[in-house]
């Protein structure tokens, strides 16, 4: 701590007496992280480490104190736990459970619970739906399998932290008055497979999200023992982000503090980002009364930077509002280009992000390209073009699916072509791509004449032909003695594994990948991002097989087969924290959301396709709405295309704002006339910015607005 400089603001958090609680606010990058992680290590040089609970909304949140306690070298005592609520639910619960079974409604208490994940959820789930969709349900619902099974989760999670009946779900769902009649029955058919699920759930001691939660609030928190328990082992709070909690955290956070010894609450202004999946800002101020002092951090500075003037401008643009008459210039913090063409604007994109980087503007790894969603052909083109002009990329896309990673799709290939007796088809294209990232080097061309010349779809059982024993010797010129080889060794390993008796697909997968294709002169070579994937991929496998085979009795390999079907239906990955550090020298390309939630600042945002209406509206789920779903939804009201009008704008307007509060320089906007699907669109946040321009040039001419 002696060897990093605070501000008077945070010093006052650090120093602040240790027997009280604390409730900081203050806009995004007014250093309330940095204060609390201060406190933090005050706090580990007074008490030891296990009595601090360091809470967040989502595990990405914590990141900042874990890399504070990692390189924190000369503290050796025992570390705070950094937790969401849903971890701290599950620990406990697991805890008490010999106490809360039985009251709780289970059929076997007597045996030990089973937490569901976000895969094996949908699994459950997919149990209970599936029988009615051959009956007719959901007949007026057009979306993938997984998204119906992940909305009718979706509607449980939050009647399980907002803290209402299930049997409401559909009654609460059918007041938005924007639905087709036509849907009305789909609700009603929701709240049923709802309710059987969590039915399902109690004959077989599966926990999912929500009955975790329900089964942590009403059963096991309301135990003296478990209190006790509680605020002896962490007597010591820090919350951070409560904004993009839930309603029912708040609840618990309002029961702790009178009991805590010292407690620190931070507060994001303008936050929830999470309001989705259930985040309540409102409740989460409302903690502020119930702590002992309240403190606000400010990061305006005088004079007022650019960045901030235009993050003013453009909010009165969102909310057609005057803009303010002392309105600083903002012109250096914004640039606006217009395109015809999507795949134009893309190559003028990384063009300046060339040029900002030559020019010493701006490092890579301070630079992020930002869209409203990041669809596959979107994530190709831009890492292409940044590839070829030696730029160094990642990206972020939580909610990408399994068989969307190229790593993923070609283990797979392969699992299913060591596995016949599976019957699982491999088709052309599939066993194509899978040797394209394989084998180093090789091209569509040579890839496909492989497969059209040693493998049959409808002979798969016989894997892939020899090509030593293959007699045309002109095609093995084609195809090339050096690729031949390569695909040789791993036609042999193959071939080799079916002379053995089958593996679980983990251990399989894992000794492909050990064995083969992470060797040198193989695809995933040196691959640390495709390994981390594999890594991702052993791990959900691991945890379905021992779910499969613990709840219902499936043998141990079969279970790999119910894995492959599952996903390759559109089956939800969990979402996992990276292994590694993200380099801090590449350029970050994401969707809005997900750059919101890495709470980082950058020096320069690239805004893409702002005529995009995903930057205004949520996502397409007729099955489910955050905003009727909330806690202060009252009985019988009507949620009207006026307000749904209200909340995209204030969605807009709130995430508008963040992301100017993590940009220190500039923000290049560009827009298209068309799409990448070819429309034409003219959404909100792009009128916001002809609003702007317009005034930009009055101002200019009158000096007044």
């Amino acid at each position: 701590m002696a060897d990093k400089t605070y501000t008077a603001q945070q010093t006052a958090i650090i120093e602040a007496p240790l027997p009280g609680s604390l409730f900081l606010s203050g806009p995004a990058g007014s250093g309330k992280t940095t204060a609390a992680i201060g406190r933090l290590e005050r706090l580990l040089a007074q008490v030891p480490g296990h009595q601090i609970l360091v809470l967040v909304p989502q595990r990405s949140l914590g990141l900042p104190y874990q890399k504070f306690l990692q390189g924190h070298h000369t503290f050796a005592g025992s570390l705070p736990s950094i937790v969401t609520l849903g971890g701290l639910a599950r620990r406990l619960t697991g805890m008490f459970w010999p106490l809360v079974g039985t009251p709780a409604g289970f059929r076997t208490p007597h045996l030990p619970p089973q937490f569901l994940s976000l895969e094996t959820a949908q699994y459950v789930m997919s149990r209970v739906v599936d029988p009615k969709l051959e009956k007719g349900y959901f007949s007026a619902v057009t979306i993938d399998k997984n998204r119906l099974y992940s909305q009718i989760i979706d509607n449980l999670n939050k009647a399980a932290v907002v803290r209402f009946p299930l049997t409401e779900i559909a009654q609460r769902l059918k007041s938005d008055q924007n639905l087709d009649p036509a849907m009305l029955p789909a609700l009603d058919q929701t709240q049923e497979c709802a309710l059987e699920f969590r039915q399902y759930c109690l004959e077989h001691n599966l926990l999912d999200y929500s009955l975790q939660m329900e089964t942590f609030l009403g059963q096991v928190w309301p135990l003296p023992l478990c209190q006790d328990y509680f605020h002896t082992y962490f007597p010591h709070l820090i919350y951070d982000n409560l904004e993009e909690d839930v309603p029912a955290a708040h609840d618990l956070l309002g029961a702790w503090l009178p009991r805590s010894q010292s407690a620190l609450l931070v507060l994001d202004e303008d936050g929830g980002y999470r309001t989705f999946l259930g985040a309540d800002p409102f409740s989460a101020q409302a903690l502020a009364d119930l702590c002992q002092q309240q403190i606000h951090f400010s990061s305006v500075e005088e004079p007022i930077q650019p960045v901030q003037a235009l993050n003013q401008a453009l909010t009165a643009c969102i909310c057609h509002e005057p803009s303010p008459r002392s309105n600083p210039d903002f012109s250096p913090a914004l640039v606006l280009q217009d395109y015809r063409f999507y795949p134009e604007m893309l190559s003028a994109v990384v063009a300046r992000i060339k040029e900002t980087i030559e020019s010493g503007q701006a490092a890579p790894g301070e630079i992020v390209v930002l869209a409203p969603y990041l669809s596959d052909a979107l994530k190709f083109s831009l890492t292409q073009l940044l590839e070829e002009q030696g730029i160094a990329n990642r990206t972020a896309r939580p909610s990408r699916m399994y068989l969307e990673e190229p790593a993923v799709k070609a283990v797979l290939t392969f699992a299913k072509l060591a596995h016949p007796g599976w019957e699982l088809p491999v088709s052309h294209y599939e066993l194509r791509d899978a040797l394209m990232l394989a084998l180093p080097g090789l091209d569509i061309l040579r890839a496909d004449l492989i497969v059209q010349t040693l493998y049959s779809p409808r002979a798969q059982s016989e894997g892939l032909k020899s090509f030593d024993a293959l007699t045309n010797a002109p095609m093995q010129a084609r195809i090339s003695f050096a690729f031949g080889k390569k695909l040789e060794v791993l036609r042999e390993w193959l071939e080799a594994y079916k002379n053995i008796d089958a593996l679980p697909l983990d251990i399989f997968i894992s000794r492909l990948f050990g064995e083969r294709l992470s060797q040198k002169g193989f695809g995933l070579f040196a691959d640390f991002d495709a390994a981390e994937r594999i890594a991702q991929l052993i791990t959900s496998v691991q945890s379905f097989r021992q779910f499969l085979t613990t709840t219902f009795g499936m043998d141990a390999v079969s279970t790999g087969l119910e894995f492959i079907r599952v996903v390759e239906s559109g089956l939800l990955p969990a979402a996992f924290m990276s292994r590694r550090e993200p380099p801090e020298d590449a350029l970050l390309i994401a969707p809005a959301h997900s750059f919101l939630m890495e709470n980082r600042a950058v020096a320069i945002q690239f805004w893409l396709d702002v005529g995009s209406l995903g930057w205004w509206e949520r996502l397409n789920q007729p099955l489910t709405n955050p905003y009727i779903l909330r806690r202060e939804w009252q009985p019988g009201a009507a949620w009207t295309y006026t307000q749904n009008f209200d909340a995209n704008q204030q969605h807009l307007q709130r995430m508008v704002a963040g992301l100017l509060n993590r940009c220190r320089s500039q923000v290049v906007v560009s827009s298209v006339q068309v799409n990448e699907r070819g429309s034409e669109q003219r959404g909100p946040l792009l009128q916001a910015f002809q609003t702007l321009r317009k005034r930009s040039f009055v101002a200019r001419e009158d000096h007044y607005v």
